[in-house]
């Protein structure tokens, strides 16, 4: 009988304690069937075990880096920079002076052809004398063997004299404006500067060609 009575007892104590509240400081310590809740003081909001548990998941989901779209990375990969910089020489990797001397016009009228120039190229000198016409143009920064090849690829590679002096970094050539009829004999001298390449050029007149070959 006295088992019994402690059983009951027992019971009674056990639905007493699991619907109570036991206060903890300005803490609540709430024990019923879901379970254990601790209530702060300073809170409206009850956080279980399992709940604390799950907001850590989410947390950690949340600080881990999200990873690269494929579609960005090509939109990345086909973009082109649109700035190209400052107009330079092909030929010499040059950058053009702002005060140089472009004007090709008296030049080209007494040539009568279709005449190269080198980009850049400064007319320094225009002197006409007998059968001769004579200037000189310069490149800054340019290299002497490369515009000696720029002319020697403008004729054709039809010249009747060529020859460079590595010592002295000079170079000469000598060909027709027009190979077929052998007239507009001109020749070229290239020397290397300090600070760039000269060109002097040496144009027979055709007219006054015909009449030495008269003779």
């Amino acid at each position: 009988m006295k088992r019994f009575l402690y059983s009951i007892a027992l019971i009674v104590t056990i639905l007493l304690l699991a619907s109570c509240s036991i206060p903890i400081g300005d803490d609540v310590l709430n024990i019923s069937t879901d379970g254990v809740k601790f209530i702060k003081g300073d809170s409206d909001e009850t956080k279980t075990a399992d709940e604390a548990i799950d907001e850590e998941d989410v947390e950690d989901e949340a600080d881990e880096p999200e990873e690269a779209d494929g579609n960005d990375e090509d939109e990345t990969e086909g973009k082109q920079p649109t700035d190209q910089g400052q107009k330079t020489a092909d030929s010499a990797n040059i950058t053009c002076p702002e005060d140089i001397n472009t004007n090709y016009d008296e030049i080209i009228k007494v040539l009568e052809d279709d005449f190269y120039f080198p980009e850049c190229a400064d007319v320094k000198s225009i002197r006409h004398g007998g059968d001769r016409f004579r200037f000189d143009l310069y490149q800054e920064g340019g290299n002497y063997e490369e515009l000696f090849n720029e002319y020697l690829e403008f004729t054709g590679e039809q010249v009747t004299n060529r020859n460079v002096n590595y010592s002295w970094e000079t170079a000469d050539l000598r060909f027709y404006l027009d190979p077929d009829t052998e007239t507009g004999d001109i020749s070229i001298g290239f020397t290397q500067r300090d600070e760039g390449v000269n060109m002097e050029f040496d144009y027979i007149l055709p007219d006054l060609e015909d009449e030495d070959d008269d003779d």
